[in-house]
């Protein structure tokens, strides 16, 4: 049996994890948001975070508890997760929306300036590749697919 003082440290743990979790949740919604993502990348994006904060709090139950689950834990980080949202999520969007803004513009740009070299090595590799596939393909009678 476990002590009560273990489980009133466990208890405090799982609302600070709660309280993690509901930063990251806050901070994926803002950038989601802001990013303009299409809804399949977001039903993907939404599942792997929830993998990962499963893998979080059983690598964490697993550290501190034996990984034993029991019923506060997941009151717990309710609880963290609920005074995340109702004391900091405004004063935290207040900050995070313009700095995301900023940051994706910065992405932006690098993307761009990556593309450049990306294309021009994509030419320069594909060039072999088309004098070889051409003449074979004349030869073994190879068609192309149709456009749909």
């Amino acid at each position: 049996m476990v002590p009560v003082a273990e489980q009133f440290l466990l208890f405090g743990s799982m609302i600070i994890t709660g309280f993690v979790m509901g930063f990251f949740i806050d901070l994926y919604q803002m950038w989601r948001l802001t990013s303009g993502l299409k809804r399949p990348w977001t039903d993907i994006l939404d599942f792997l975070i929830w993998i990962g904060f499963a893998a979080a709090v059983f690598l964490l139950l697993l550290r501190l508890n034996f990984g034993a689950v029991r019923y506060f834990i997941f009151i717990a980080i309710g609880v963290g997760i609920s005074l995340y949202f109702v004391l900091f999520s405004r004063a935290c969007r207040k900050v995070t929306v313009p700095a995301l803004k900023v940051l994706s513009v910065i992405v932006s740009m690098l993307l761009q300036i990556i593309e450049i070299p990306v294309s021009v090595l994509k030419d320069i590799l594909l060039v072999p590749i088309r004098i070889i596939y051409i003449p074979l393909g004349r030869i073994l009678k190879i068609k192309k697919h149709p456009k749909k």
